[in-house]
């Protein structure tokens, strides 16, 4: 019974490995590898300066640094390369590999072992032929495994791959076969900065209702460094600082001046976030400048209007003398008839008295009273001026009523 169960493991086993042949096929292909990407750097044309304030003391002492920035523009440029990849894949070898073992292994086990069963003459007749059987199959399972194994071997031999690059491309690797699209990316960065020296620095200030003014600073050192009494030098140009007439407004800039070129802003001063540079202070003058102004020029609105009027009164005077003129002339006609007429009326009565004596007539003309001389009672040029001015030339007119200082004879 032993026997014939080694016998169909045996056959078990070469019927398996027969099943197991391993083959080989060719492949081509193409895979994309990123590479590292081109980063080129230039240069900008106008290097640029860069300036930190910051104050030193509470007193408007500030330290001003100025370093002269060179950029640079970064362009970087993905690149990837197309490989094509060509070899031989196997299919089943590493099964041929361990059954060819195994099948060869065990048929040369279980020859082996019946073979020397068959040598030291210890077995029964029975099992006899069961040994030949165990014999001959272990050899066609052990031949086999061996044949089995030399093909797998074989198959592995030619296994591999080769690569070939190809082109260097720009862009972005593809998922798939094509060329990559274009993602350059640019950027500027400094790539040079060091202290500029001997740097001419000045404070820009805008002043409301005047030109703007540059308040010298001073130069920086050879660290581009410039330490300075901002309070003195705003002294110095606007006299009586912080109270001065003029408005400073609160936002100034740091320029830098020299030469005959006009000069290039570097920075901006907020002079109000500064409390050294008494710009608060200014301020507050500024209010009193106000409230000043605003009496000056109340008082020169009265002034104006005082003067308006005192035209205006004097135009009125000159055209109420001219009508007082015109009143005082007929005013004098008005006085000369009326006297003419008395003098008649009194030679007629003295006529008529004296029945034609000369004499008596000279007598009666010299006696009682008589007729007003020069016209009269006099004409009054101020109260015709003042009753003109007060109510027109329509009131002039009243100083002389005919017959009004005719006397009664």
């Amino acid at each position: 019974m032993t026997a014939r169960w080694r016998a169909a493991f045996l056959g078990w086993l070469a019927l398996g490995s027969a099943g197991c042949w391993s083959s080989v096929e060719s492949f081509s292909t193409v895979k994309y590898a990123a590479l590292a990407p081109e980063v080129a750097r230039g240069e900008l044309q106008a290097p640029e300066r860069d300036v930190e304030v910051k104050a030193v003391d509470a007193r408007g002492r500030m330290a001003f640094e100025v370093r002269s920035v060179q950029r640079c523009e970064i362009v970087r440029r993905p690149r990837y390369q197309a490989i094509k990849v060509e070899g031989k894949r196997g299919e089943r070898i590493a099964t041929d590999i361990v059954f060819g073992s195994v099948a060869a292994g065990s048929g040369a086990l279980a020859a082996g072992v019946a073979y020397g069963v068959v040598q030291s003459g210890n077995y029964e007749a029975s099992v006899d032929k069961a040994l030949f059987y165990t014999i001959i199959g272990g050899a066609v399972v052990g031949g086999v495994g061996l044949i089995v194994l030399g093909n797998g071997l074989f198959h592995l031999a030619q296994v591999g791959t080769d690569e070939t690059p190809g082109e260097i491309e720009y862009g972005v690797p593809p998922p798939g076969r094509g060329s990559g699209s274009p993602a350059t990316e640019t950027e500027t960065k400094v790539c040079r900065s060091g202290p500029e020296e001997g740097l001419k620095l000045g404070l820009l200030l805008a002043l409301d209702g005047y030109q703007p003014k540059i308040v010298e600073l001073g130069r920086t050192n050879g660290a581009g460094r410039l330490t300075t009494n901002v309070v003195q030098a705003l002294s110095s140009a606007l006299p009586g600082w912080p109270e001065v007439d003029e408005r400073v407004e609160a936002a100034a800039s740091v320029v830098a001046v020299g030469g005959t070129e006009s000069p290039t802003k570097l920075a901006e001063l907020d002079l109000a976030r500064y409390p050294g540079l008494r710009y608060a202070e200014h301020l507050e003058n500024q209010q009193r400048v106000a409230w000043r102004r605003d009496r000056v020029r109340a008082a020169q609105e009265r002034r104006r209007e005082e003067e308006r009027a005192a035209e205006q009164r004097a135009e009125r005077e000159r055209e109420c003398t001219g009508c007082c003129e015109t009143a005082r002339e007929e005013h004098n006609k008005n006085q000369q008839g009326q006297a003419a007429g008395c003098e008649a009326q009194r030679r007629s009565r003295c006529m008529s008295k004296c029945q034609g004596s000369q004499g008596c007539v000279a007598n009666c003309m010299a006696q009682g009273p008589g007729c007003p001389g020069g016209g009269g009672r006099g004409f009054d040029m101020g109260g015709c001026v003042r009753r003109c001015v007060s109510s027109g030339c329509e009131s002039v007119g009243a100083e002389s009523r005919p017959g009004e200082h005719v006397p009664r004879l």
